[in-house]
């Protein structure tokens, strides 16, 4: 089974990416507020607040970073967006401060709310990696943010409440207005369960990446049984999926081998941890599973193939920063592509269990 399609977009204006990136903050923004009405659906089960709501958070956040980068495309040119883009990154106080320069009929309220919340959320995720990954696997200040976080919890309530400030003012901004506030209403009716989860897990040196590859994987099965149609999650859904993939391939190889990839190649090429963990199981498992390893293996080229970096599904994939007008654009059988994720983590936890026993 083929997972994709690939098409050749036409040439669009600025403000048809604007739209485009609007489309998608939406749809990343609406499937974490999905994610956290199913994390109090399920508040009893620790394993799901600690390790569902980071993915919630990422989510939401993307969502904002879109919507800045949707914002910037509506008032100013699509080469100088880009630029704006590649300067900026993922950095959400910088979006905002090119935005500010480009719409000079802000209130000085929204403006400086707005300065003062991005600027706080810079301290701990200005490159949108905190509830991507461990914090080990970060570059620089990790020891910082380790002694500051520590220990701590977050509220589901003022953090949710937060971000929806921060998106809906946002929102307000754009030349065509609109509210999620309907998508939101099931937080009033669970008052009793807005608690408290883990802001950081202290994982042992052999649970490297067990929290977040639960979590994206566990956000997955959530995401593609909810009650949002395919068109709306879709994007958001391919993400949870191959990251799910990229940090379970990562976790073997941590425990096994105390080894940290920085890259986000899955597959066989580039030394891709899934050609790494694939290449080492077949001397641990007896020759008759040696098949189950070649579907796995096949599996896992394919998700690398489509998204090889790990980010073609975070954004538009229409607009290219290379050639600033078109590229190819890859559609997905999310179906196919979610029976692979979920055999690849079965298949992982089959593992799990033999290994144990065969230790006993």
């Amino acid at each position: 089974m083929e997972i994709r399609d690939e098409e050749e977009n036409k040439i669009k204006t600025n403000l048809e990416y604007s739209q485009e990136y609007m489309k998608f903050a939406n749809s990343y923004y609406k499937t974490g507020i999905y994610l956290v009405k199913d994390i109090l659906h399920n508040r009893d089960s620790p394993r799901i607040l600690d390790t569902v709501f980071p993915v919630a958070l990422f989510l939401m956040r993307q969502g904002i970073e879109l919507l800045c980068k949707a914002l910037i495309l509506e008032k100013t040119s699509t080469e100088d967006a880009l630029l704006h883009f590649k300067k900026n990154q993922h950095d959400l106080y910088n979006l905002w401060r090119a935005y500010q320069n480009l719409n000079r009929n802000i209130s000085e309220e929204t403006s400086k709310k707005l300065s003062e919340y991005f600027e706080n959320i810079n301290v701990f995720d200005k490159n949108s990696d905190l509830w991507r990954y461990p914090l080990f696997e970060e570059d620089n200040n990790t020891q910082e943010k380790i002694a500051m976080l520590e220990g701590r919890t977050i509220s589901i309530e003022r953090t949710f409440g937060s971000l929806n400030n921060a998106f809906n003012m946002l929102l307000n901004l754009n030349e065509k207005p609109q509210s999620l506030e309907h998508y939101i209403n099931f937080i009033n009716e669970n008052e009793d369960a807005l608690i408290n989860t883990h802001l950081w897990e202290d994982y042992d040196s052999r649970e490297h990446y067990v929290g977040r590859a639960l979590g994206y994987i566990e956000a997955a099965k959530l995401t593609y049984s909810n009650e949002l149609s395919i068109e709306e999650k879709e994007y958001p859904l391919f993400y949870l999926l191959r990251q799910g993939i990229e940090l379970l391939l990562k976790d073997y190889l941590a425990s096994n081998f105390k080894e940290v990839p920085h890259h986000h190649h899955i597959g066989f090429a580039k030394q891709g941890t899934g050609g790494k963990v694939i290449s080492d199981l077949r001397c641990r498992v007896s020759p008759y599973r040696q098949c189950d390893l070649n579907i796995i293996g096949e599996m896992l080229k394919q998700i690398d193939k489509l998204d090889r970096e790990g980010d073609r599904f975070r954004y538009p994939s229409s607009l290219s920063f290379a050639s600033k007008n078109t590229k190819t654009d890859r559609k997905i059988d999310i179906d196919i592509l979610y029976s692979y994720v979920i055999s690849i983590d079965e298949y992982f936890e089959y593992l799990d269990y033999l290994f144990w026993f065969l230790a006993r």
